[in-house]
């Protein structure tokens, strides 16, 4: 049994040099018989700074196994 009671990140930072990038998402696994909880499980992109893009999207794998 895995018990959510918050948040997950593994967001991407924000670009910090003038027109640079934000950096990717990392990533998320969870393997468990149950997911119980609330709150937010995430892996996003880091906003550009000024003409900078924003970096990719991670990725999150949630795994429900029998007992």
């Amino acid at each position: 049994m895995f018990t959510r009671p918050g948040t997950i990140r593994a967001d991407g930072k924000p670009g910090s040099a003038s027109n640079s990038g934000g950096g990717s998402g990392g990533g998320v696994s969870i393997t468990a018989t149950s997911l119980t909880g609330h709150g937010t499980i995430s892996a996003k992109g880091g906003d550009g700074n000024g003409k900078g893009t924003g970096g990719s999207g991670g990725r999150v794998h949630v795994k429900l196994t029998e007992k």
